[in-house]
């Protein structure tokens, strides 16, 4: 049986009822970075850490599965430092030329990644919905 899991009060974790867990994830330490993952109940998420790498922002979770095994890291949060400020650029583009150089640049952020991780590729999704937002 696996543990009840609630949201924390700060949103930061699950609470889990470990008084009816019978499977849990030990402590480890992630492959991708240096987070140290606390003893998680089955079912259940660890609290967040920040994002491992350089330049790079943001929070990762894991969950523990519910045969006790670990799950990988979900890093859909975690986004290259880059986007954030060619994000904020996006926001600001009132002409087809401001909006043309964002473009450029956020073809020049992605050719220059060796690996578009899943929180990059989001924040791709965020600029081109700003750009499109910025020109109504």
């Amino acid at each position: 049986m696996a543990g009840v899991c609630k949201p924390s009060p700060q949103g930061k974790a699950e609470i889990c009822d470990e008084e009816t867990v019978t499977k849990k994830c030990p402590r480890e330490v992630s492959d991708i970075g240096v987070a140290k993952w606390k003893e998680t109940a089955a079912g259940c998420v660890t609290e967040r850490k920040p994002c491992s790498g350089p330049s790079v922002a943001g929070t990762m979770t894991r969950k523990c599965g519910s045969d006790g095994q670990w799950l990988d890291p979900d890093v859909t949060q975690c986004v290259s430092e880059d986007f954030f400020e060619i994000n904020a650029k996006a926001e600001r583009a009132n002409t087809l030329s401001s909006a043309n150089e964002v473009l450029g640049d956020l073809e020049s952020i992605v050719e220059s990644d060796d690996i578009i991780t899943p929180g990059n590729l989001l924040a791709s999704a965020e600029v081109v919905r700003n750009l499109l937002n910025a020109s109504r």
